[in-house]
């Protein structure tokens, strides 16, 4: 396997495209698509692959069960040589976020602690730490407030973000339960049990939808958003149907469909 498809594995690229495509959502609702725009959506880009690539950093052992075919268990690079990458992309964004101004900065440097303190703490801090990388991946939102000087609207946008994202680290976590037992990690899923997890990550997703619902109907009441959302809830619907039998078993897939209803909300907002 070649150097670009190890950086492609190791980043997790469609996350940050997610990530980058939020961010150019609401530039466009704000109707401020520029130069700023696309430094901001490039910013949240490297920042999510630092993320990722740290988190692989400090999950090294454990997903040497979970996940053996992952970059760093699997030897395609070493620690030294990831913790390197990880710092490489953080420094990278960062050097983004100064051309848009002090507080910005400041904003993706608070942004990119937060994630490197998640990833080296999150597995023995409970739902505490899902809380945290929810908080960290909705906070973009709040990001393009500050560089915009909308934070009103961003406060209403941040919300349905924050709880799906809660839902996909609960689910993450339920995933990950072998390997997290093995090296004794503190998740929620092992503190309270799968079901009980599953439960709470299914009532984060309709908590998401609803909020997504009067959000459309009150500040976006356009039918392509609607539809948008009918087809997310169905999917989720279906989703956490087999889930909420069996977590430990359809919890990639339950990710997996959280993904695609980020992107089917996401395009609702672009479509005209």
């Amino acid at each position: 396997m070649n150097i670009i498809q190890m950086f492609l594995r190791i980043i997790r690229p469609l996350n940050c495209f997610i990530a980058f495509l939020t961010v150019m959502v609401f530039f466009s609702i704000l109707g401020v698509l520029n130069l700023e725009a696309v430094l901001a959506g490039t910013s949240v880009f490297l920042i999510c692959a630092g993320g990722n690539v740290i988190n692989d950093y400090y999950d090294s052992e454990i997903d040497k069960k979970n996940q053996p075919n992952r970059p760093i268990p699997s030897g395609e690079i070493s620690l030294k040589n990831a913790l390197l990458l990880s710092i490489t992309l953080f420094v990278t964004a960062n050097l983004f976020s100064s051309l848009l101004g002090f507080f910005p900065l400041v904003f993706t440097i608070s942004i990119s602690a937060l994630l490197i303190f998640y990833a080296k703490r999150s597995k023995k801090i409970g739902l505490s730490g899902n809380i945290i990388c929810a908080f960290a991946t909705s906070s973009i939102i709040l990001y393009v407030g500050a560089i915009t000087h909308s934070f009103n609207t961003s406060i209403l946008f941040i919300v349905p973000i924050f709880f799906l994202s809660l839902s996909r680290e609960i689910v993450k976590d339920i995933e990950d339960m072998p390997g997290d037992s093995i090296v004794g990690k503190f998740t929620f899923p092992l503190k309270s049990g799968e079901n009980k997890a599953a439960q709470l990550a299914a009532i984060m997703i309709f908590v998401c939808l609803i909020f997504s619902f009067f959000f459309i109907l009150y500040a976006f009441p356009k039918g392509v958003l609607f539809l948008a959302l009918v087809i997310s809830s169905y999917l989720a619907i279906k989703s956490f149907e087999d889930f909420l039998k069996n977590p430990s078993k359809h919890a990639i897939q339950v990710q997996k469909t959280q993904k695609i209803i980020m992107i089917i909300l996401l395009s609702g907002f672009v479509i005209p």
